[in-house]
């Protein structure tokens, strides 16, 4: 059995530092709208009592620094 790798090459890669990442209060304000979210029923507890819940349409990842939505290739 052999293992090899090969180290990543860093030079010239920058780093965004988390100083300039939006705060969630930001985020929050621009992507949990109705828009991006549906209502739905579920059952709660052990119980199993209706409820309702908001979840996600095709949930997106938030890109921290400029606010964009970074949809998942499997998602579109």
């Amino acid at each position: 059995m052999e293992v090899s790798s090969t180290p990543f090459n860093f030079r010239g890669v920058k780093v965004p530092d988390p100083k300039t990442a939006l705060t969630p209060e930001a985020v929050k304000k621009q992507y949990f709208t109705p828009e991006h979210l549906e209502l739905g029923y579920v059952l709660e507890g052990k119980d199993a009592k209706p409820g309702m819940q908001y979840a996600w349409i095709n949930p997106p990842y938030i890109d921290a620094v400029n606010g964009t939505l970074e949809w998942d290739e499997y998602e579109e």
